[in-house]
């Protein structure tokens, strides 16, 4: 059983970690498409999806940059992460959409589950399909 755990700790360390902008723009462009179909009337284009979403990701990940250089606790850096990020969401869509808050924080909410959804099964098919 340690040896499968070695096996899985070391493809997501050379495969998820090594590639790490890889996935991180695999993961904008299926929140795009997801936002995109959820906010469909909004009259917004796939491609200015991408360019929203991407402008999310790099306001979050620059609140997690800081948080990582003030060496605060892993707790902390997650909370602040996930923070960032769902305030960061709902402000973006609700000011360009215009729509309730309850409205634009249900559409997103759908977006990213079904998004880190899919995001997960592929890197853990990856993962399986490197192991086995």
């Amino acid at each position: 059983m340690q040896e499968l755990e070695l096996k899985v700790a070391e493809a997501y360390q050379n495969y998820f970690v090594g590639y790490q902008n890889f996935w991180s723009i695999l993961s904008i462009s299926l929140t795009a498409l997801f936002t995109w179909l959820f906010f469909l009337k909004s009259g917004f284009t796939y491609i200015e999806h991408l360019v929203i979403n991407a402008y999310i990701f790099l306001h979050t990940y620059w609140l997690f940059g800081i948080a990582l250089l003030a060496n605060a606790p892993d707790g902390w850096i997650m909370l602040l992460y996930f923070g960032s990020y769902i305030v960061m969401m709902l402000a973006v869509f609700r000011g360009l959409t215009g729509k309730r808050w309850i409205s634009v924080f249900l559409r997103l909410l759908g977006a990213n589950v079904i998004a880190i959804s899919l995001f997960s099964v592929l890197l853990a098919g990856l993962i399986i399909w490197v192991v086995l």
